[in-house]
Parts: structure tokens; sequence; C-alpha cells
């Protein structure tokens, strides 16, 4: 019996962003000090991320390494990122992610 090599189309695949419907990993700060209306990213390297607000705005962004990001809106917010490359700060910490932090959810101290 022959084995036959079937190439592959030569094709891109498109960053596909499932933040609506992921269920997320929840991050709070205990002693805020900045206000809940934004969060600030570090790319490390080149990626894509998404956002979604707690008024149902939706963002997607192309960032490049070394790029710096501030989005605002009304917490919490739901962001799918890679947690390998990216340093996520919102309230005025760092939020520690861990390697399987693709889904995170920023939901302001009360």
């Amino acid at each position: 019996m022959a084995t036959t090599k079937i190439e592959a189309p030569n094709t891109i695949i498109d960053f596909l962003c499932t933040i609506k419907s992921t269920k997320t990993k929840i991050f709070t700060t205990r002693l805020p000090e900045k206000p809940a209306t934004y969060f600030h990213i570090i790319s490390l390297d080149k990626q894509t991320i998404c956002t979604i607000d707690s008024d149902n705005n939706f963002q997607q962004y192309k960032i490049e390494a070394g790029e710096k990001l501030t989005h605002k809106g009304k917490a919490p917010f739901k962001i799918q990122l890679n947690p390998n490359i990216s340093e996520l700060y919102f309230e005025g910490w760092k939020v520690h992610l861990q390697e399987n932090d693709n889904f995170i959810q920023l939901k302001p101290t009360p």
C-alpha cells in the first residue's frame, strides 16, 4: 500500500476571539491605587488581544513586541491574551498571570 502525501494549502489562520463565550479567571485587588476605568498591557512579543467591558463594548487589538496599551472602559473587563508574553496592570497593581490564564476578568474592588 502506497503512502500519499497531501499538501495543505498555504493559508493563514486568523486569531479567533472567544472572550464573549469563554469562562474567565477573576482577578480583584484588595487596596486599589488607581481607578477601575482602565487597564494597561505591555506586550513582550507580537500578539492579538480581545477585551469586552460591562457595557458589552468589544475591542480587538494587534500589539507589537514592546508595545504598551491602555484600554479605557467600564469594569469588569474580560480579556483574552497570551499570559506568557503579557504584563497586565489593573487598579495600579500588576496582575500575576499564570501559564494558562488566557481568559481573565478584571473585577473592580467594591
